[in-house]
């Protein structure tokens, strides 16, 4: 099992899978055995979408919670804070995590105006709900993520497809005005250089350094990062170390007063307060429950 692994429920489940312009996606079916008393919260640099296909799922966005059943899929953005539990087993969900340059620069000459990004960052009470015709539509495309998953280990284009797919489902339904009239790719591009730079660093990045990454002034640098990834950049870079800290904590046995210092964290005490706030509980007993866990699925 390798360092970014591990296995809950009998399932192996990698959390960090280096995407990247070669393996900008990646896509697979789990299966849960065991109904949770708690939440699991989660927050990570790549897009999240996912398809119940079997069983039923509660996830949590702040004050938002759902219950997902067969058909019903979720969105998650850029280190957008999010929670499940399963409620009904066993659960499987059909889940791909995107690299989010994917989307930033995907454009089709047919819809040069399509917005892909924009079912990840809109407000979670704003993104569409599924109708029936979807249902059975993403069902199957969930079935066909879970076989081909399980016979191709490696980067794919047919992946990629099937998530396109997907997403042509939620295309233009937001009223008479359709999708946002902006290209992502030009938006995205000029934001890039701060997103890079955040998430090559464990210490904190200040604004001005990320506007002057971009070549950007500070409020015009705000408003353009905010609107094309649906979060502000101070909250990107905090997030991206916590999510940093939380690897640290479930794949090592770091001291968590030298985690917070590894992360740019002022001290123990300050990683403790913002991990409550982002994962519902303190590192250590996330790190316990993480290897309660992992001894139930053995």
């Amino acid at each position: 099992m390798s360092k970014h692994t591990a296995e809950f429920d009998g399932e192996k489940i990698r959390y960090d899978y280096h995407l990247c312009a070669e393996i900008p996606i990646h896509g697979a079916a789990i299966t849960y055995h065991h109904i949770d008393t708690k939440i699991w919260f989660d927050l990570h640099s790549a897009l999240e979408f996912g398809i119940v296909l079997q069983g039923r799922v509660r996830r949590h966005w702040g004050e938002i919670h759902r219950d997902l059943t067969p058909g019903d899929a979720w969105f998650c953005g850029v280190f957008e804070q999010h929670g499940y539990q399963v409620v009904e087993e066993p659960c499987e969900v059909a889940v791909m995590e995107i690299w989010p340059d994917l989307l930033g620069g995907l454009m089709f000459p047919e819809e040069p105006q399509v917005n892909w990004l924009e079912m990840f960052t809109l407000p979670q009470a704003q993104r569409t709900l599924i109708t029936d015709a979807q249902r059975a539509a993403l069902l199957d495309i969930g079935a066909r993520i879970r076989a081909h998953r399980s016979n191709d280990e490696g980067p794919n284009l047919h992946m990629r497809l099937l998530l396109v797919e997907a997403l042509l489902l939620f295309a233009g339904q937001r009223g008479p005005q359709g999708p946002l009239a902006i290209r992502p790719k030009d938006a995205y591009a000029k934001i890039a250089p701060a997103i890079d730079l955040a998430l090559h660093s464990r210490k904190l990045v200040n604004i001005e350094e990320a506007a002057a990454a971009c070549d950007l002034k500070r409020d015009p640098f705000l408003r353009a990062f905010h609107r094309v990834l649906g979060i502000s950049f101070g909250q990107f870079a905090l997030r991206h170390r916590l999510h940093g800290a939380n690897a640290d904590l479930t794949y090592t046995t770091t001291p968590v007063k030298a985690i917070a210092k590894d992360w740019g964290f002022t001290d123990e005490s300050h990683l403790h307060r913002l991990f409550v706030q982002h994962y519902g509980c303190t590192p250590s007993v996330h790190r316990h429950r993480i290897q309660q866990r992992r001894e139930r699925g053995k």
